[in-house]
């Protein structure tokens, strides 16, 4: 054993072993403040909105929750999927919420507290072929916010929220997709599978800027490799 502070050292009735053990770091002091209580089923996902006053929840048991961060109140239930929701994401104002689902389906619903359609579907995103795992939506308000979705199908595809529509697909993996990310200036989306890999993709264009391995040997870094995309539908 080190002087006090140090790593420690195992030591065995044969002598002392190679293996170190880190010294374990002081309590950071966290404590739980409140319990968000309503959910029937498991919850996949929760996301603070922009300005962290509230949480969205996505569970099992097919509903996303509204929750406000002061005192833990529920806010209001979304109701609308016919299977478990897995994701959800806000819109960079606040006022929408994306919500993924089992269903294969996502929707978006408005969840401004001040509009005559608050917790309603404003639209439904339909065309995968399987479980809708993950969503994302760029971060940039304004009239090119992009929904971005993965998928059991081992695609990714991107939809204008103002039209409903879809507007790219990628064939982005080899095994379904388990995660989407913008960038904060919404230019780029990267998405992770369980084949393995990472990607970035261009969102204007469609098409693969880096395919990123992690081996045995540590992570590689290639160019593009992922193919562009379909276009729209």
């Amino acid at each position: 054993r080190t002087g006090r502070g140090g790593p420690r050292t195992r030591v065995s009735s044969r002598g002392t072993s190679s293996r170190r053990f880190p010294t374990p770091m002081p309590s950071p002091g966290f404590a739980l403040a409140r319990t968000l209580e309503g959910h029937s089923k498991s919850v996949a996902a929760v996301k603070f909105s922009p300005d962290g006053s509230r949480v969205a929840s996505a569970s099992a048991d097919k509903t996303v929750r509204l929750w406000r961060v002061a005192d833990g109140a529920q806010l209001c239930v979304l109701v609308g999927h016919e299977r478990g929701c897995s994701d959800v994401a806000w819109t960079g104002c606040g006022r929408y919420l994306a919500s993924a689902s089992d269903d294969k389906n996502l929707h978006l619903w408005d969840v401004d507290p001040c509009s005559p359609h608050y917790g309603k579907t404003v639209r439904v995103f339909a065309g995968h072929t399987s479980h809708v795992f993950c969503c994302d939506v760029n971060s940039v308000c304004g009239a090119n916010n992009v929904l971005a979705s993965g998928s059991v199908d081992e695609t990714v595809r991107l939809w204008d929220l103002r039209l409903g529509t879809c507007v790219n697909v990628l064939p982005a993996h080899s095994d379904p997709v388990t995660g989407v990310k913008f960038s904060p200036d919404g230019a780029i989306l990267a998405t992770c599978s369980y084949d393995g890999i990472t990607r970035l993709w261009s969102v204007a264009t469609g098409a693969c800027l880096r395919t990123i391995v992690l081996g045995s040997g540590g992570g590689s870094l290639g160019e593009g490799g992922g193919g562009g995309g379909e276009g729209g539908e």
